[in-house]
């Protein structure tokens, strides 16, 4: 498989490819950059000019070493820098110089353009073809198709992705965003929360063990939730002596999700870390046992039912647990307290109303939520899959990310922070119960999670602590779009 990094060279040579904006007197014509495989694409338009084959000047060729090298970064740069279309250009399965490089490209890709039009991106604006090197006629093709299409649908302005055209700019548009969950909204008088009422058999189930790990010595800590000078709010807890128990609450205010605090912590203790588990810390447990974060050994799960937790400010069930499909750890290594009732829930009821949306008003409403963000990364920080010792916005790559808070960029993040985890998204929310500005994140993973299931029957993630990551792989019989 090809490394992905994006590097400063590539940038320069997206640069160079794009080139100067045209004046706004000249008839408009596209701008579109093509990333070809040098073993294939590369050489079939080699052929195709030496053939006097006449076909467009719009598309800019950017040699790639394999269609597997081609990072989703590389299309919202080209976006972000002012192309009106992206095409990637590979060899046909199976004839990758690399072997695979292709199989896992198509995979991506795949996914990666269905995450883009949901996001508002026009499908024919990023598109993907297999050309070997002896077919310079269908190179020819595929570039004057693209240059029609793309031509008929105008100009793209990477900062907006269109949506100052055709009569969107105003934010007509817009009927679904909801405003009072960004927190620069005057919210409407809501009832109070009633206050905690504590899960008397679990918490004091809890206590008590994790008093017994505590003083026999087989536990150095245990993670459990605490309370505030707020009732009907808890705080993560890390009790390491076992009078502090009694510290320990449960109740339906514990809405932090404790797994990932295992982790840090593991590097901090030197015995093994009792954890209260519910059915999202359990799953996440799972990813990062196969992420390899974590070592089964090193952890206690304490099993604990859960039937929701609550809004703090309103009492209401939280989103993520109305949509949790798991109230029970699916691994523990002791359960406290009765199993509580399986419900079916519908996980993409909200994902399937953004798709009925016409492609303009999702565009717009996502947009809406971009100019929101303020990039404070609570999303990765709280998140259990986020695991790399280093984020690619923290990495100094001239010309790749900023650090700006536009809309630009903030798609830039989004997007490719849900590529990143999407394989391995456990769906518990904790993203955008973290957000402060009430960004609709869980929408953009449900729609990958949901699409990388039906393209690769991936199934739900962390339900095992085998690693089967969905774009880390290939099968054969893969649907083929892109032929």
């Amino acid at each position: 498989m090809v490394n992905q990094i994006a590097s400063e060279q590539d940038s320069i040579a997206m640069d160079t490819a794009v080139g100067e904006t045209p004046l706004p007197e000249t008839p408009f014509e596209p701008r579109i950059v093509a990333f070809a495989c040098h073993w294939c694409t590369y050489s079939g338009a080699d052929l195709a000019g030496l053939n006097r084959m006449n076909y467009p000047a719009n598309v800019k060729l950017l040699r790639v070493p394999c269609s597997g090298r081609v990072n989703p970064q590389y299309v919202l740069t080209a976006l972000n820098k002012g192309c009106d279309g992206v095409l990637v250009c590979g060899c046909h399965p199976g004839d990758c110089h690399y072997a695979t490089g292709n199989y896992f490209a198509k995979r991506r890709l795949m996914a990666f353009k269905r995450l883009l039009e949901f996001s508002g991106l026009q499908p024919e604006r990023f598109q993907v073809r297999w050309i070997s090197g002896s077919e310079a006629g269908k190179f020819r093709d595929t570039v004057i198709q693209v240059c029609e299409e793309i031509r008929a649908l105008g100009p793209l302005e990477g900062d907006s992705w269109g949506v100052d055209k055709g009569g969107t700019g105003d934010g007509s548009c817009v009927p679904v965003f909801d405003e009072a969950k960004t927190g620069t909204h005057e919210p409407s008088p809501c009832p109070q929360p009633s206050p905690p009422s504590p899960l008397s058999t679990p918490q004091n189930a809890l206590r008590e063990r994790a008093r017994e790990l505590l003083q026999s010595g087989e536990v150095s800590l245990v993670i459990g939730w605490g309370a505030t000078r707020f009732e009907n709010r808890t705080t993560p807890l890390f009790v390491t002596q076992a009078e502090e128990a009694e510290q320990l609450l449960f109740n339906e205010y514990c809405t932090n999700t404790l797994a990932k605090y295992a982790v840090r912590e593991k590097e901090l203790t030197s015995g093994r870390i009792a954890l209260a588990t519910r059915g999202c810390e359990s799953r996440a447990v799972n990813r990062m046992l196969a992420d390899r974060q974590l070592q089964r050994s090193d952890l206690v799960l304490l099993g604990l039912p859960c039937s929701g937790m609550r809004d703090d400010a309103t009492g209401a069930v939280l989103t993520k647990c109305a949509t949790c499909t798991h109230r029970n750890p699916v691994v523990f290594d002791e359960m406290l307290g009765e199993p509580a009732p399986e419900e079916e829930v519908d996980r993409f009821e909200e994902l399937r109303g953004l798709e009925a949306l016409d492609i303009r008003q999702r565009l717009a409403w996502f947009d809406a939520a971009w100019m929101r963000c303020i990039r404070c990364y609570a999303c990765r920080e709280v998140c259990p899959v986020c695991t790399c010792r280093e984020c690619f916005v923290d990495q100094e790559r001239v010309g790749w990310q900023g650090k700006q808070a536009n809309r630009a960029e903030n798609r830039f993040y989004n997007l490719t922070r849900v590529f990143h985890i999407g394989d391995r998204c456990i769906e518990c929310g904790e993203c955008e119960r973290a957000c402060p500005m009430g960004l609709p994140l869980m929408a953009l993973n449900r729609k990958f999670v949901s699409d990388l299931d039906t393209l690769f029957a991936s199934g739900e993630a962390g339900l095992s602590d085998e690693a089967d990551n969905a774009l880390g792989r290939y099968d054969l019989a893969d649907t083929e779009e892109f032929m």
